[in-house]
């Protein structure tokens, strides 16, 4: 399986807020339903050892299924948890000297909102880009863009090559939007972890994905 299809349906396992358990139980059966890459992400007042122990954790739970598993922000801790990569926001390690410092293989993640940045961070040498906010993510994060809706995946997939993956309000009614205009995945956290059945989205988010590809 190459990166492209590796990013297919990308869940961000956000434990900010939430209690361990509750995180861990959804990603389970969201990986068992078919999730193909799980990000660990936690903006909670916690310290490096808890992180660690968590993103260890989940590392385990993601490696049972064979999936790709990815720390967000900090570069260090993707290494000390054995990831498989990171994904470097715009305030966080350079992608050009994450890339200089990474050990072979390591995936590298960046955020791009437009052409321009989609462009920088392709030069900087990264793999993939959550492009974004897609939808509404506020709830999600307080601090995101504005919806540039699925057209912008259209406009930066023409001018990069590396695959991208639209985030911010996915969902699987919507998924099919971002497919369509060219994503070779989408990024989901509170429609999945927040779920009560977290297999019957992302079943249905896979779904999507098939006839977003036929389209």
């Amino acid at each position: 399986m190459n990166l492209r299809e590796r990013l297919r349906i990308y869940l961000v396992a956000d434990y900010t807020g939430r209690r361990d358990q509750v995180v861990e139980w959804a990603v389970e059966r969201a990986l068992a339903a078919g999730v193909t890459t799980v990000q660990y992400r936690d903006k909670s007042p916690v310290s490096g050892a808890v992180r660690l122990e968590r993103a260890e954790r989940l590392r385990r739970l993601v490696a049972q299924q064979g999936a790709l598993y990815i720390v967000n922000d900090d570069f260090d801790l993707a290494i000390q948890a054995g990831a498989d990569g990171v994904h470097l926001g715009p305030h966080d390690l350079d992608p050009s000297v994450a890339r200089r410092r990474a050990p072979g293989g390591l995936i590298i993640g960046g955020s791009a909102g437009s052409v321009a940045r989609a462009l920088e961070l392709e030069q900087a040498g990264v793999d993939y880009l959550g492009v974004g906010a897609i939808f509404d993510a506020r709830p999600t994060k307080s601090d995101a863009s504005s919806p540039r809706g699925p057209e912008v995946i259209a406009e930066i997939g023409k001018r990069v090559r590396i695959p991208l993956v639209g985030i911010g309000g996915i969902t699987a009614e919507n998924a099919g939007l971002v497919f369509r205009a060219g994503a070779s995945g989408v990024a989901v956290v509170r429609s999945v972890i927040d779920a009560e059945d977290p297999a019957s989205v992302v079943a249905d988010l896979l779904a999507a994905a098939a006839r977003g590809s036929r389209s």
